[in-house]
């Protein structure tokens, strides 16, 4: 059944390379440069009615896949409900998702999900509603050193969504990336014991890129597909030699050591996101560089997560909430209903 696949993670944690390494599959169809929640939720808004069931007004929704104009999804739903009432709207994506696979010549279809809101921490965070809507869809989940993803996101151009989001990132960025990057990864795992091994996987980025054939058999193994060399040769046509170019916007084969935190980061950068998510980062075999964090920086610690969890939507964020509270009525229906 499509949606077969969601790839997801914090931000900054490779997502667009396993993507790229999954798309190259001649089994499955990646919705490229998509955001999968995204795509969801431009259906979902007014196209619903209180039992989850599609209604005539979906057919003036945007789809945002690219592969069908306005035209042709308007007409593709209105012949679905001639023929499927009623229509559930889990039904009507997995059609979508059939067909999106269908066009590029694959059985299966893909979606990655990102997302740095607040209220919707990541994509993680939706696994169990979207385990729900599609039980048989495999969730793998990309997880990364916090310290690298947290590197990154320093110099990320999209970390103004963040500053944005959280009101601790001005006061302490590396302090609150810590948290972010803690929070996405504990939702990811948490929901992956709700729904199994035979749905989740979980999948260390430096493992994988140190050993990208056996890490593409092992994934092609928990996808019940046969591994082909294909893969590895995502890149293959794309690459492009700019040197200002970074990793992903050059199309570089798969890489170790693209990024390292111990070069990138200051000591007091490390200590800070050690005394927030030091825990974690030993949970998941990553050695930490400060076992013992000083007094300061465990107190400093705690009053930036306590303060991180009260932190308010901004105001233009929580005027949206209020205006579209009848449509998410009707998302909570569909995912949780």
């Amino acid at each position: 059944m499509n949606p077969f696949l969601f790839i997801m993670g914090c931000p900054r944690s490779g997502t667009t390379l396993f993507e790229r390494i999954l798309n190259a599959h001649p089994h499955i169809a990646m919705a490229q440069g998509l955001n999968g929640l995204s795509v969801i939720n431009n259906l979902l808004n007014g196209g619903v009615d209180e039992n989850g069931n599609v209604t005539r007004a979906m057919a003036g929704k945007k789809l945002g896949l690219g592969f069908l104009s306005q035209e042709e999804f308007a007409a593709f739903v209105l012949v679905r409900l001639s023929e499927e009432q009623p229509l559930p709207y889990g039904r009507l994506v997995t059609l979508l998702a059939d067909r999106f696979a269908s066009r590029r010549g694959k059985p299966f279809m893909g979606f990655k999900v990102e997302s740095t809101g607040h209220r919707v921490p990541s994509s993680v965070g939706q696994i169990p509603v979207l385990h729900r809507l599609w039980p048989s869809a495999r969730f793998v989940h990309i997880v990364r050193d916090g310290r690298d993803v947290c590197s990154s996101v320093l110099g990320w151009p999209m970390a103004r969504r963040l500053e944005e989001r959280f009101a601790t990132w001005r006061q302490d960025p590396v302090g609150t990336a810590a948290i972010w990057w803690e929070w996405q990864v504990r939702l990811g795992r948490e929901a992956g014991e709700l729904i199994g091994s035979e749905r989740y996987l979980e999948i260390r980025y430096e493992s994988f890129v140190a050993g990208p054939d056996e890490g593409c058999v092992a994934m092609c193994d928990f996808l019940g597909l046969p591994f082909d060399p294909a893969m590895l040769r995502f890149h293959e046509g794309r690459e492009r030699a700019e040197p200002e170019l970074d990793a992903k916007r050059a199309w570089r084969p798969v890489t170790p050591g693209l990024r390292d935190w111990r070069r990138e980061m200051t000591e007091s950068q490390v200590e800070r996101f050690e005394a927030v998510a030091g825990t974690l980062l030993e949970e998941l075999g990553y050695e930490r560089a400060f076992p013992s964090p000083s007094r300061a920086s465990h107190a400093h610690a705690a009053r930036l997560r306590a303060e991180f969890d009260g932190s308010p939507l901004p105001r233009r964020e929580a005027a949206r909430e209020d205006t579209t509270s009848a449509s998410a009525d009707r998302e909570r229906t569909c995912f949780e209903g």
